[in-house]
């Protein structure tokens, strides 16, 4: 459905997806969360709402830089 909407948030000291409310990303990435700035830290402690997976693709590229 195109309702969706994906949760860029901290899991276990990486980054995870979170699609809609789940209590599980259903995507993790290896990148260590606190390797970034605080302020992103926070930003993923907080959760990223992004509408695509274009946007969460971009968001991980972003942090991995």
């Amino acid at each position: 459905s195109g309702s969706n909407v994906y949760i860029v948030k901290e899991y276990k000291g990486h980054i995870g997806v979170y699609r809609n409310n789940e209590a599980k990303p259903f995507r993790e990435y290896q990148t260590d969360v606190l390797v970034l700035p605080k302020n992103d830290q926070i930003a993923l402690e907080r959760g990223k709402v992004v509408r695509t997976m274009a946007e969460v693709e971009k968001l991980v590229e972003d942090y991995d830089s």
